[in-house]
């Protein structure tokens, strides 16, 4: 299932083909992700990248810290940047995602080792 409405297509390649474009009707925003979109608008306008601080203002008013978001919500908007066009955006959402994966990786490993001492071997790649 798809989160994101995208032009009202599946391929937002067959855009300038679709209905909706001749039609004049507005891009379809309803099951978009309301974070993942005013993130990806503050990154737009600003600059902004999840690595960075971000603009307060917008933060405050729109109530959608950076530093909230668990992994679902930075999956949403890693799933939501290559929509727009963000690859940016893209990339520091999956470096947040990616940070967040390591900071659960070792704090099951202290749980494992506090609870079952096994040793947990390094995965070679």
């Amino acid at each position: 299932m798809k989160r994101f409405i995208w032009y009202g297509t599946s391929n937002p390649t067959d855009f300038a083909k679709s209905k909706a474009l001749q039609a004049g009707q507005p891009i379809p925003m309803e099951e978009w992700d309301l974070t993942s979109f005013i993130l990806s608008l503050i990154h737009m306008y600003s600059g902004w990248l999840p690595q960075s601080q971000p603009p307060v203002q917008a933060v405050a008013k729109f109530n959608c810290s950076p530093s909230d978001l668990d992994f679902a919500a930075w999956l949403k908007v890693y799933d939501l940047a290559p929509m727009l066009e963000l690859d940016q955006f893209a990339a520091a959402a999956n470096l947040a995602l990616t940070e967040l994966l390591a900071t659960q990786y070792k704090g099951i490993t202290k749980k494992i080792v506090k609870y079952a001492p096994v040793k947990v071997e390094k995965i070679e790649q």
